[in-house]
């Protein structure tokens, strides 16, 4: 859901493009193991995905706010927009699964098949979808029987620590991420006053992203400081997403470019990724490092040009691979 707010889609821009470059770096898995690559990978996921159910609270804010909503409407509506998509790609990841299974970290395993129908998915990172559709039912449910923000936070709250005391939970996510979507809705309410607040406020911002790095060097990217990481990183990529706002120029438009095709890109960029990584990598023995800037530079342009030029002239393409009905 697109925010009328600039800032707010120049923000979703930056996450996007640290997901992008998250899914870039190497980890442990493939062989390949670069202290400062892991660092960025490790900080980088320390906040970015708090950070994209922040920003979705924040678009769903005004809707939670309404005193009617159309409950059925807004379940077929997000399930077009979030579940297709998600069951689409989820059973088309199985078959790269199978066809290169010996150069796969994730195999594939036939409980996958089902467990997918659960949030399991077979594309490791859609789990956000599949995740985002259950919250924003479980709001749009609760919103009928009361818009009260601090039962919200509450019961949030409590989901969290149950997240903390109770990790191996098959469903642990839904305990995880509610506390950060009702945030992103407090930061909707408020805005104007966070915003004038905070554009102003840039060593404050450095400062917390050098706490950050500190945490992730100290304890690595650990659930016991997970909301602690997760603000700090939240609040400083709010700072220099107002901050490139107020300057305009090409930053601006590149990252709110960035923003209008994140999800389609997000859907379709792992295949990209992945395909560099078995072919040029694990196959050929190319350096990693080229291997990530493929990935990063790549990943973003086939999947933009692939929507752009194809998906978007096609309705029915729209609707299944990038949720555009």
């Amino acid at each position: 859901m697109k925010s009328k707010s600039r800032e707010i889609n120049i923000l979703r821009g930056i996450a996007f493009c640290l997901v992008l470059l998250g899914h870039s770096f190497p980890d442990s898995a493939y062989g390949y193991i670069n202290e400062y690559t892991e660092f960025a990978r490790e900080y980088i996921y320390s906040f970015h995905m708090p950070l994209f159910f922040i920003i979705s609270g924040f678009c769903m804010a005004p809707l939670l706010s309404q005193k009617e909503v159309n409950i059925k409407y807004e379940l077929i509506k997000r399930s077009k927009r979030l579940l297709i998509p998600y069951l689409f790609y989820s059973y088309i990841a199985i078959i790269p699964k199978l066809i290169f299974s010996s150069y796969m970290y994730i195999k594939f395993e036939p409980q996958i098949i089902w467990e997918s129908l659960l949030g399991n998915s077979a594309s490791g990172t859609l789990w956000y979808l599949w995740n985002l559709f259950v919250i924003n039912i479980f709001f749009l449910l609760i919103s009928r029987f009361t818009c009260n923000r601090k039962t919200w936070f509450s019961v949030s709250l409590i989901l969290y620590i149950m997240h903390l005391v109770f990790p191996e939970f098959y469903f642990n996510k839904l305990l995880e991420y509610p506390v950060f979507y009702v945030m992103g809705i407090s930061v909707s309410v408020y805005f104007p006053m966070i915003r004038k607040w905070l554009s102003n406020k840039g060593i404050l911002a450095l400062l917390f992203m050098l706490i950050n790095a500190i945490i992730v060097v100290a304890i690595g990217n650990d659930e016991s400081v997970r909301l602690l990481t997760a603000l700090l990183g939240s609040i400083s990529m709010l700072y220099l997403s107002i901050q490139i706002e107020e300057r305009k120029g090409c930053l601006e438009k590149a990252l709110e470019l960035a923003s209008g095709y994140s999800y389609g890109i997000y859907l379709m960029s792992p295949y990209v990724q992945v395909a560099i990584r078995v072919f040029l990598y694990k196959k050929i023995g190319a350096p990693y490092l080229l291997c990530m800037g493929l990935m990063l530079v790549l990943g973003f342009f086939v999947p933009y040009v692939f929507i752009k030029y194809v998906v978007e002239k096609n309705k029915y393409l729209s609707r299944i691979l990038i949720g555009q009905w």
